[in-house]
């Protein structure tokens, strides 16, 4: 049980955490974390726009690495899309959309089963959420699971 004295140097390369008392990144904290930042609010007025959550390889609308909350604005025909994303960083992953009370989003997810940058939102797998619903979201290999709860947020 010493001290070590980094003497201003980094840390780097550091691998996900296991134990208890292993370190971890910022990235690692950061994703685990709810801040203003990772808080996004959908505010769709038009019918047909699709907004996509995957990772920057594929250039979505929301960037999972950065989302963890998005809310629905009570306006518009809200849809959202779920991209597959690479389980080696993925995994684990969760969102909570939360749906206001006039309004059911159409969720649509990708039914590809690598990150190759080029899928599609597959509308063959998709569902209306239940109005004034919290919904959460969680990627594990190349899946995404959700299970909802009432809400009386808005």
């Amino acid at each position: 049980n010493s001290s070590i004295d980094m003497g201003g140097g980094k840390i780097t390369s550091l691998q996900d955490p296991e134990n208890e008392q292993d370190a971890a990144t910022k990235a690692y904290v950061d994703r685990l974390t709810f801040t203003p930042s990772n808080v996004q609010i959908l505010e769709d007025t038009i019918p047909s726009n699709l907004k996509t959550i995957g990772s920057s390889s594929q250039s979505p609308t929301y960037n999972i690495d950065i989302l963890k909350i998005l809310i629905i604005a009570d306006q518009g025909s809200p849809k959202i899309g779920f991209y597959d994303l690479d389980p080696n960083i993925h995994n684990g992953a969760t969102i909570t959309v939360i749906t206001p009370p006039t309004k059911s989003v159409d969720v649509f997810f990708d039914l590809g089963n690598t990150n190759d940058g080029l899928d599609l939102i597959n509308n063959t797998s998709s569902f209306s959420t239940i109005r004034n619903y919290t919904y959460v979201f969680t990627y594990y290999n190349y899946n995404w699971y959700y299970y909802f709860i009432a809400s009386q947020i808005f």
